[in-house]
């Protein structure tokens, strides 16, 4: 399904549809990065830092450079919103778009947390 979204959203003449889906996933994987960094900072902490598998996608995700691009999206959408405000309509279809794709990111993740 988010495959789905993110193939056809771009031809419904709304820039700002694909931008929620995309959204969607640049702020999920941010908010996962800080999430484990913060968890594995923790006495006792089930998530581990050190010689964890997945260091470099923790790393990656909880950097610098992709916490930037985070705060880029985030400027980007206020100021697209800003630029031409959406009216009760459109903004249903963003928000619609925006809580599907979050469900499906979050379903990913319970997902894998599932199987771990």
């Amino acid at each position: 399904m988010h495959l789905r979204l993110s193939l056809l959203t771009p031809f419904v003449g709304d820039p700002m549809k694909l931008l929620m889906v995309v959204a969607a996933c640049l702020l999920g994987y941010g908010e996962v990065g800080l999430w484990l960094k913060r968890q594995s900072e923790r006495p006792n902490s089930w998530v581990k830092w050190d010689d964890n598998p997945y260091l470099k996608w923790m790393q990656d995700y909880s950097g610098d450079d992709y916490q930037r691009a985070v705060k880029v999206g985030l400027e980007t959408i206020e100021s697209r919103a800003a630029a031409d405000p959406p009216s009760v309509s459109r903004y249903a279809e963003w928000m619609f778009i925006w809580q599907r794709c979050t469900e499906l990111e979050k379903n990913f993740w319970d997902m894998a947390m599932d199987m771990s």
